[in-house]
């Protein structure tokens, strides 16, 4: 399996299971933290399809704006990045940062989610 199919099955699979969660009603804040992994597998299989270096970072707006520098069009996700990009460790780490956000917020986050995965597949799959 090549790298970047990889990372979107990675992507694939933490969507489906934040909107699993999201139905329930269940478990929001490690929907929210599958939301933000979604994104950013997903931003990661964009780079590794063009052949960019993979870096450690889950940054969502600097991995957009890595992206961006081989396709502007990536501007259009980049609010959807920022909205996403607190909830690696908002929902995870119960310090002065935590957050937990209500279903509503949820849904909106994996709309979001769903909004870059979508983009990414199109720039990769989608002839134009």
């Amino acid at each position: 399996m090549q790298k970047h199919n990889a990372w979107l099955d990675l992507a694939t699979s933490d969507l489906r299971l934040a909107q699993k969660l999201t139905k329930e009603g269940e478990f929001v804040g490690q929907a929210m933290f599958l939301a933000q992994q979604c994104a950013e597998k997903s931003l990661k299989a964009y780079l590794a399809y063009k052949r960019e270096p993979i870096r450690r970072i889950h940054d969502l707006v600097t991995l957009v704006n890595m992206c961006k520098r081989i396709d502007a069009d990536f501007s259009s996700i980049l609010m959807e990045a920022a909205d996403l990009n607190p909830y690696l460790c908002r929902t995870r780490y119960p310090d002065d940062c935590y957050l937990m956000p209500d279903l509503t917020t949820l849904k909106i986050s994996v709309q979001q989610a769903q909004k870059i995965y979508d983009f990414v597949v199109n720039k990769m799959y989608v002839k134009k």
